[in-house]
């Protein structure tokens, strides 16, 4: 069942237990924004592979498109400029590897607070981000990590939350490279349909208060998955592919 807290962020089981196909959850609903069940979005990507999907994969799958962009950028694409405002190719995948550095330290006891730490992408940036990935993943999998309640942006809540967060930044800033890079970013249909419907579960599509996100964008209705996050999200999807910021303000650097 999905249900919100005080601050808004939806308490959405790992793996939502005594659901099945037929069952009625609860569904959020915002002023002309219609609704949204997480946990159906799970049992979806479940029913598609016949096992239990749950966080962690969904995060790992979409670690592997994320990791399969950055290994196809070429030496003359490193600064090129990306659909989030004043960051270079380069610069989008420092912020991303710098991301499950943050999340993973998030995962070892620490709350989420603006910013991400230092790093280096070393000789080969996707074997730099596979490694800082499947650290964070590990990390994740101890027992207890996803069940404590830390600082998120939006108040206290269950760490599970800051990994969902980690998921849905994974995907739309793969759309973002992928867009720089004049390719379509190769994630699993199942894993974004998952993280939209995270996402609208408690972010309206629109954001008087600003925060990290501008408002969302048009998208048709049969558009590919990634593409209605990315809009979602604030992207503007019908901006010239390459080489040009489509939005004013996409996803903040402050995750």
């Amino acid at each position: 069942m999905l249900t919100t807290g005080t601050t808004g962020w939806p308490r959405a089981p790992v793996s939502p237990p005594g659901l099945q196909g037929g069952s009625t959850a609860r569904l959020r609903r915002f002023p002309g924004g219609g609704q949204v069940d997480l946990a159906s979005a799970i049992l979806l990507a479940r029913s598609h592979y016949g096992k239990i999907m749950d966080l962690l994969e969904l995060d790992n799958r979409a670690s592997s498109g994320m990791e399969a962009i950055i290994a196809g950028v070429s030496p003359e694409h490193w600064e090129a400029t990306t659909p989030c405002p004043d960051w270079t190719v380069r610069e989008l995948v420092i912020h991303v590897v710098a991301g499950n550095v943050k999340y993973e330290r998030i995962a070892e006891g620490e709350d989420w607070r603006p910013g991400v730490p230092d790093v280096d992408l070393g000789d080969c940036p996707a074997v730099t981000y596979r490694k800082t990935v499947d650290a964070m993943l590990d990390a994740w999998r101890r027992p207890g990590a996803l069940e404590r309640n830390i600082e998120l942006p939006r108040g206290r809540g269950k760490a599970e939350i800051a990994l969902w967060i980690h998921l849905g930044e994974t995907l739309v800033h793969g759309w973002d490279l992928g867009s720089s890079l004049g390719q379509r970013p190769v994630f699993d249909d199942h894993v974004v349909e998952a993280s939209l419907a995270a996402y609208k579960s408690w972010l309206p599509p629109t954001r008087p208060d600003a925060g990290f996100f501008a408002d969302a964008t048009a998208v048709a209705d049969d558009a590919e998955p990634i593409d209605r996050l990315a809009a979602y999200l604030g992207r503007d999807i019908s901006a010239p592919v390459r080489g040009h910021s489509r939005s004013p303000k996409g996803m903040s650097d402050d995750r």
